[in-house]
């Protein structure tokens, strides 16, 4: 048994071929994709048509909201998915995006040259199956809700536990608020130091002075950050994953 990324699983015994995955790749010879045809998945023996699966997606609940939320936060979400265009098109409508968000019936390296040409370093990429493996190799940031299936979750930066969608928007929230807490003390210690600086030029500074100057600065710089990054509590859905 074996998987081809982006198309299903092929199984050979005794000589035959069966497949299940997409109609395109299961069946032998040219396939008339027909967009109001529900049929997603095809298993097939010898690439004649055994059965058809029709599938039916769904979105997390709250996802619509958070999707919102993250927009009005100045992020732009896109979908990209190896399912029909009118897969994907509903489900963009569900999540409340334009029409031009959703992109389908991608490959996997359709998925990761999107990714390049879109400011690769950028991207925080959400996937959970195979077919997503060379996105997360292209993308800055990558997390998953997937962590029992042994593929992305070596890759990822972390996890996504739990069914609300609100990990990520206060991951994104807590980095922003990391952001202006480092900035503020980097502004604190360029100024001690100039201080500091021009003290000992004009000759204030003594071995007395240098000992409660120098622990006070250390005090202030860590109440700062404490006070700072204490005031947004840490999402509860999101564990970190240190890559080598």
């Amino acid at each position: 048994l074996s998987e081809e990324v982006g198309h299903g699983l092929e199984w050979v015994q005794g000589g035959e071929t069966w497949r299940l995955g997409r109609p395109d790749w299961a069946i032998k010879g040219p396939v008339s994709p027909d967009p109001s045809d529900p049929v997603q998945s095809v298993f097939s023996r010898e690439g004649s048509p055994l059965v058809g699966f029709r599938i039916q997606d769904d979105v997390r609940a709250g996802a619509r909201e958070e999707v919102g939320a993250l927009g009005l936060l100045g992020y732009e979400v896109h979908v990209l998915s190896g399912d029909r265009n009118s897969q994907v098109d509903a489900m963009v409508r569900r999540l409340g995006l334009a029409q031009d968000r959703g992109r389908g019936e991608m490959t996997p390296d359709e998925k990761a040259e999107w990714i390049r040409s879109h400011d690769a370093g950028h991207i925080l990429m959400i996937g959970d199956g195979a077919n997503d493996s060379l996105a997360f190799d292209a993308a800055g940031c990558r997390g998953t809700p997937a962590i029992d299936r042994g593929v992305l979750e070596q890759k990822s930066d972390f996890f996504f536990l739990g069914r609300s969608l609100s990990g990520i928007r206060q991951l994104l929230e807590t980095a922003r608020l990391h952001g202006r807490v480092t900035s503020a003390v980097l502004v604190f210690a360029v100024l001690y130091n100039l201080v500091a600086v021009s003290v000992c030029l004009v000759g204030w500074m003594n071995p007395l002075l240098a000992a409660i100057l120098m622990p006070l600065s250390a005090i202030v710089s860590l109440g700062m950050a404490t006070y700072g990054m204490g005031r947004h509590a840490p999402a509860n859905t999101i564990a970190s994953n240190s890559r080598p």
